[in-house]
């Protein structure tokens, strides 16, 4: 029998909150729906939850959050007792068991403490449950705090040996110390050809709307890239037009979208965009370093003209005002 792959999922509270106001647990559900799609790929996942203080807060009755710690610590208690419920109520739709996880910083700088959570949660995987990760707030001090559930999900990942460690956030692409230390690490261990993937492009496009969310911290992205030069190739999406630059010694190359390419005219009298062909990029190493081609699909059906004249006179608005706008 194949041996099964093993992924932490880290989900934050906005996508799994009504703005902050108590758990939507038909977002869950979606979330959910995709961890069992993962499953039946052969990928165990363990879910490293925030959401406990939001669903504490409700249940409470409080409209603010508190500044108290202990009010805090209060909230997340009664908000575990829901959230548990919440991921256990989604999953049992699929006839999966969720198993609850409390940790603290001493468990894991423990050598025995560590290594009975790392069996507790392989045994829970070999019997098919979910592993449902927090932090145990309510025993928790500033001084032996993960900080937050980011940190708290690298960690988990280490303990477990994962494959992939997921962070799912509604917040624009951080590349913080934590990230840092973590990559750092990873490319340190091996000094095999590597590719490293990553969403936002950690340099200026030109495109204000992408440069305003880009990589925050970028600069440590590209020193962490520099000081490991076995990274042959930096792939980043978000752009639909091929894009190579590069950091150091490593080729940096946008992954243009397989969807229709948008040449938008944002002039006033002609504002309008033309289909062109869909783009694909390939990627061969041939013993040394990585060949890269972008092509494109010459399909004259798949050009076509489209009227963006009221989308065009929105984004001038928007970028002459100073207010921000999404892709």
């Amino acid at each position: 029998m194949a041996q099964r792959a093993r992924w932490v999922i880290k989900i934050g509270s906005a996508l799994l909150t009504n703005d902050g106001r108590g758990l939507d647990r038909d977002l869950m559900q979606v979330w959910v729906d995709r961890m069992v799609a993962l499953r039946e790929r052969g990928i165990d996942v363990m879910v490293v939850s925030s959401g406990a203080v939001a669903e504490g807060m409700t249940r409470l009755g409080w409209a603010r959050r508190p500044d108290s710690v202990h009010q805090l610590q209060a909230a997340a208690a009664v908000g575990q007792m829901g959230l548990v419920q919440a991921w256990e109520s989604c999953f049992q739709k699929h006839r999966l068991h969720t198993a609850q996880v409390l940790l603290t910083h001493d468990d894991l700088s423990d050598r025995k403490r560590y290594l009975n959570a790392r069996s507790t949660l392989l045994t829970l995987l070999g019997f098919s449950v979910v592993p449902v990760v927090n932090e145990n707030d309510t025993v928790v001090t500033d001084e032996i705090r993960f900080g937050d559930n980011d940190t708290l999900a690298a960690l988990v990942a280490n303990l477990v040996e994962a494959e992939r460690l997921v962070i799912l956030t509604d917040q624009d692409g951080l590349f913080d110390a934590d990230r840092e230390a973590w990559l750092e690490q990873a490319l340190s261990a091996d000094d095999r050809p590597t590719l490293v993937f990553t969403h936002f492009p950690p340099f200026e496009t030109g495109l204000v709307f992408m440069d305003q969310a880009g990589v925050s911290y970028a600069d440590r992205l590209r020193a962490t890239i520099e000081r490991h030069p076995h990274v042959r190739l930096l792939v980043t999406g978000h752009l639909h037009r091929p894009v190579q630059t590069t950091i150091g010694s490593t080729l940096v190359s946008t992954c243009p979208s397989t969807g229709n390419q948008l040449n938008l005219d944002l002039h006033p009298e002609r504002a309008a965009a033309i289909d062109e062909p869909p783009a694909f990029q390939l990627h061969r190493w041939d013993g040394e370093r990585f060949i890269t081609h972008t092509g494109l699909v010459r399909d004259p059906a798949a050009v076509r003209t489209v009227d963006l004249g009221r989308y065009a006179a929105e984004v001038r608005r928007r970028y002459e005002a100073g207010e921000p706008f999404t892709k």
